[in-house]
């Protein structure tokens, strides 16, 4: 490690713990007026500020600064590094309007497609091997997926945000040492853990929108980078790439996968929130709160280390192994929407 790196890493971390206890002491009604309408998606009825997102901004725009000043970094072109500065902004500014103003829907949606394309047009693609157009097409898709995955995991104290860290910490783990976007990724890594200080059971504050649709954006990014092959890092491709992909992102997704499905399946609208999700379900059968933030910790971060072998191994038998984690996902799918279903019929939670 470098004197520059730990002076980073040093900064970075006592950067957020400041900005979060800061905010936390002058700032404790932001993001609360309109709480009232969201505590039937909150897990907690107590009124908390939703200020976690700006730390994370600030956290963000530090690591940005010091790589694009200290990094150069002929993998990643400027104009990629310009289109996770523009996307990020953009998810961050949507997300704290909707805290502060409970913004529409269809506006929010429509914020999401243009972080994706801002990706996009950027340079930063999912290649899958179908064509430019298509690619264009799953990268928008994957951005406003993760966008809204990890804004739905966040409805109990420390679960999205430790998600979000195992997820970076994978990416960071195999990204070449001294790029811009691993250091962008550190700097996230030591915001979002200096946040679960104030976010983990019982916590004091929320992420809110500003900060999962921040988090989902950078997650997306990262994860989009990591699987670009002339990066040359990844030997994966075809369906290794895709299933690797949603494999280091399952924990979430599959939360996501289980909610809208259950809510289909009661001829209810996936959009509206509700106390459904894996998350209460767990709940459901007795798991206290830090308990199941710390199983999804643990949880995501066997689906990331599985993630990285798959997406790097190139020995025969690649096959097996695809089935095998895909047939994993099925079953753990089918298992958390059962429980989901039995909960509902039971009574512990309606729509």
């Amino acid at each position: 490690m470098t004197l520059a790196t730990g002076l980073f890493i040093l900064c970075a971390f006592a950067l957020s713990i400041a900005v979060n206890g800061l905010l936390l002491r002058f700032l404790r009604t932001l993001g609360t007026k309109n709480q009232e309408a969201k505590l039937q998606v909150r897990w907690s009825a107590q009124t908390k500020p939703t200020i976690g997102g700006i730390s994370f901004f600030t956290g963000f725009l530090f690591s940005f600064l010091f790589a694009a000043l200290v990094i150069d970094d002929p993998l990643m072109p400027m104009s990629a590094q310009v289109a996770i500065l523009i996307a990020s902004t953009l998810g961050f500014v949507m997300g704290l309007a909707d805290d502060a103003f409970n913004t529409k829907p269809l506006l929010k949606f429509l914020a999401q497609i243009a972080c994706g394309l801002i990706l996009a047009f950027g340079g930063i693609t999912i290649d899958l091997g179908v064509g430019r157009a298509l690619d264009m097409f799953f990268t928008v898709l994957w951005v406003i997926t993760l966008m809204n995955s990890l804004n739905m995991l966040d409805n109990m104290d420390g679960v999205s945000s430790s998600v979000a860290l195992t997820i970076l910490g994978a990416i960071w783990f195999v990204l070449p040492t001294g790029s811009v976007v691993s250091l962008i990724c550190l700097g996230m890594m030591l915001t979002i853990g200096a946040f679960l200080v104030f976010n983990w059971h019982p916590s004091s504050m929320y992420m809110g929108d500003s900060g999962s649709q921040l988090i989902g954006v950078m997650v997306a990014a990262m994860t989009l980078v990591y699987a670009q092959g002339e990066l040359s890092f990844i030997p994966a491709g075809g369906a290794s790439l895709f299933v690797g992909l949603i494999l280091l992102c399952f924990t979430t997704l599959c939360d996501t996968a289980v909610v809208t499905s259950s809510r289909l399946m009661s001829k209810r609208s996936p959009f509206v929130g509700g106390r459904d999700h894996t998350t209460h379900n767990l709940s459901y059968l007795g798991l206290k709160d830090n308990l199941i933030a710390f199983i999804y910790f643990v949880w995501n971060i066997l689906n990331a280390t599985l993630a990285i072998f798959l997406l790097t191994y190139t020995k025969e038998g690649i096959t097996r192994w695809l089935l095998g984690v895909v047939l994993y996902m099925l079953l753990v799918f089918i298992s958390f929407l059962i429980v989901s279903r039995k909960n509902l019929h039971k009574g512990k939670y309606t729509y």
